[in-house]
């Protein structure tokens, strides 16, 4: 997977979960901190597709958040900067075969 032939919006929410990821102390940054980024984007898509199909968003939301709280963090004074965790980059690699 080639990060420089995602969309802007995918660049820039990736970024995000990994800055989600590093805030929450994770080791690896995972498909549920991309979710929140894209919960989160403004001017983003997945909000409306997610209410167009019915979904409520605080509800996906919440859950991802519940988690998020349940995985592994690390300690210590100055944790590394989170990897892409195998779950996302299967993810991305589906998107990608699929675009």
């Amino acid at each position: 997977m080639q990060i420089d032939r995602l969309t802007l919006k995918s660049q820039e929410a990736l970024a995000t979960a990994q800055r989600l990821a590093g805030a929450r102390r994770n080791p690896e940054t995972g498909p549920h901190h991309l979710l929140l980024s894209l919960l989160e984007q403004e001017g983003g898509i997945v909000v409306p597709v997610l209410r167009r199909a019915g979904a409520d968003p605080e509800a996906v939301r919440r859950r991802a958040n519940e988690v998020l709280d349940g995985l592994p963090t690390v300690s210590g004074d100055a944790p590394a900067a989170p990897t892409l965790g195998s779950a996302l980059i299967a993810l991305l690699g589906g998107a990608e075969d699929q675009a």
